[in-house]
């Protein structure tokens, strides 16, 4: 069951938008040989990235806090112009 930890404000939770990777799913590994290495390669699938956000934790009777990191799901294509222009707005935001 999902935490909704973001309905909330919190004062300190710190966004890090500059920490954000991609996270695939489904899709097939291709083995591919360059040069006597193998480099394996992700093809198709679903990408959703998540973005880091920061909560310090201060610790008790000491000086020192350190960061508990939760992360965000965010999609990776919002909205699909293509079949919203076709007249297919539910499909075009399917992937909201």
């Amino acid at each position: 069951m999902p935490d909704y930890w973001l309905s909330t404000i919190n004062p300190w939770e710190i966004e890090r938008s500059d920490v954000k990777y991609p996270i695939r799913f489904y899709g097939n590994l291709r083995k591919e040989y360059k040069g006597g290495k193998e480099k394996t390669i992700w093809e198709g699938g679903d990408v959703v990235y998540a973005m880091a956000y920061d909560n310090p934790i201060p610790g008790y009777s000491t000086f020192n806090s350190m960061n508990l990191r939760l992360w965000k799901s965010i999609p990776s294509n919002e909205f699909d112009f293509n079949l919203f222009n076709k007249g297919d707005y539910f499909s075009a935001i399917e992937e909201k």
